[in-house]
């Protein structure tokens, strides 16, 4: 028998006043009690995004190409995602399966291994599921109009790229959850 594979990318952006990343049980109840409120947009996984996960899957046998650069049994690890990257780009256009950058410059980077300026926490919510999750605090970045989000890969390259409104003010933080999931189709 013979099965295909869809992968799917979700950006949830939620203002809840905790400046920590909350569980989804904390999640629930805060969104139940209106503690909390949320922006949910679907993500495009660029082909970069497409090429890195093949050659992650490949292990860098045999050279394979990501964005452009060619990554070997040596340098392939360096293709996993390591940053969240947040815009606040005026008008920026919906993502497309051949974009290699985001349009604006960011405003907040979250980073799964020290540097930028949050943590980007990675989980496995469910099989065939990762989440990057990170939380802007509510001291940070207010009154910016945050637009624009990718994920990138340790080598630098844009692996999910998505659009979205969000004012930012002082009476709440953000957390932002990527989730990317791999299903037969």
């Amino acid at each position: 028998m013979n099965s295909s594979m869809k992968i799917q990318g979700v950006l949830r952006v939620i203002e809840h006043p905790f400046d920590r990343v909350l569980s989804t049980p904390e999640l629930l109840i805060a969104l139940r009690r209106g503690l909390a409120h949320e922006v949910v947009r679907s993500n495009m996984v660029v082909n970069i995004g497409l090429d890195a996960l093949m050659a992650l899957l490949g292990g860098g046998q045999g050279s394979p190409t990501v964005g452009g650069t060619v990554f070997t049994a040596a340098t392939y690890p360096t293709l996993f995602v390591r940053q969240m990257r947040v815009t606040e780009q005026v008008a920026p256009t919906a993502p497309a399966a051949g974009d290699s950058a985001l349009q604006g410059t960011p405003v907040w980077t979250f980073d799964s291994v020290g540097g930028g300026d949050a943590l980007m926490t990675v989980t496995y919510p469910s099989g065939g599921q990762v989440r990057f999750s990170g939380v802007v605090p509510a001291i940070s970045l207010n009154g910016k109009t945050l637009t624009e989000e990718g994920l990138f890969s340790q080598a630098g390259k844009l692996i999910a790229r998505t659009t979205f409104s969000k004012v930012k003010t002082s009476a709440f933080g953000l957390q932002f959850e990527h989730t990317l999931s791999l299903a037969r189709a």
